[in-house]
């Protein structure tokens, strides 16, 4: 299992120190422990450093996968950037970043790919590419893109290529990432307001604030 990303992971022979220096709630010690929870279920993981817009990036890291694995049989596209905003007032460079890893990144990547057979392709899209979500339009487009090329790829009569229109999943990706940051995964955090619907106000960040709150039937 080849796992591609941004950001290196310290080299194999620090993995303890750095747990021991950092604790759990670092970034790259979640990872450390991914890897190695995926090891223990039996997995031979390869972790590559590439941004997945870098073309000759992931030319890199596919090489490197052959290299290691002797082949590759399928690809999960699954890199994208979360940012709502009104589109009002949305700034061109925060749509751009959320527009690159879905859009720009499935051309590196078909380019990178080039030569190679894989038996799939998969594109981890959104059901934001039809559902009219408030304030997603440019993550809307992005995995709109998504679908498109899908089906071009499937007219063409290439490589396998399928796009996948997930809901939010609950533990893992980037919507549990941000409920977890808003404080709405159990149990809530957040200072208690004593509103019946408001319970909690969560400090995101100097400028920003969210309130969040159980709702049930009773």
């Amino acid at each position: 299992l080849a796992l591609v990303g941004r950001h290196p992971l310290p080299a194999r022979t620090e993995w303890d120190p750095w747990l021991q220096r950092h604790g759990n709630e670092d970034e790259a010690s979640r990872r450390i422990h991914l890897v190695r929870e995926l090891e223990t279920l039996g997995a031979d993981v390869l972790p590559i450093v590439a941004d997945v817009t870098d073309t000759a990036a992931l030319r890199r890291g596919v090489e490197e996968t052959r290299r290691r694995f002797g082949a590759l049989h399928g690809v999960l596209h699954a890199a994208g950037v979360l940012d709502d905003g009104a589109l009002q007032v949305r700034d061109v460079a925060a749509s751009r970043r959320v527009l690159a890893p879905k859009l720009q990144g499935t051309l590196a990547l078909h380019e990178a790919l080039r030569g190679t057979a894989p038996d799939f392709v998969a594109l981890f899209s959104s059901i934001s590419a039809f559902a009219g979500l408030p304030g997603q339009f440019d993550y809307a487009a992005a995995n709109a893109f998504l679908d498109a090329w899908s089906q071009r790829q499937f007219a063409l009569g290439g490589s396998r290529v399928v796009s996948i229109n997930w809901a939010p999943w609950s533990d893992v990706g980037m919507a549990a990432s941000l409920a977890s940051a808003l404080g709405v995964s159990a149990p809530l955090t957040g200072e208690p307001t004593g509103h019946p619907l408001l319970a909690r106000r969560v400090q995101l960040n100097a400028r920003e604030q969210a309130y969040v709150g159980s709702i049930a039937p009773e």
